[in-house]
């Protein structure tokens, strides 16, 4: 997932890497981390989102689509619920900080 995690992989396709059912696959993940591997994998994504605002001014939409999101209304609302504020605000927030 940290190599992959900018193209689209569902959990029949993670269960599939490595021979096993999906069901299988998504118990044994959570056993094993604690999250879903949707979870996971969000969670990576956003960790990506946040070195790529922090580093550049790429666009959000750019961002959303570079880290693998598909609809940046969904990547605003899940960067919100897990960093408790929308990327933008996270860029100029973590500028303001750094000055």
């Amino acid at each position: 997932l940290e190599k992959n995690y900018m193209n689209q992989i569902t959990i029949e396709d993670m269960a599939n890497h490595i021979y096993v059912g999906k069901d299988a696959f998504y118990k044994f993940f959570k056993s094993m981390t604690g999250e879903s591997p949707v979870d996971y994998l969000i969670d990576i994504r956003l960790s990506k989102a946040k070195e790529i605002l922090l580093r550049t001014d790429e666009p959000i939409l750019d961002i959303c689509f570079k880290t693998g999101f598909l609809n940046e209304s969904y990547f605003i609302r899940q960067f919100k619920k897990r960093c408790g504020t929308t990327p933008k605000q996270f860029r100029m927030k973590t500028r303001i900080q750094a000055n």
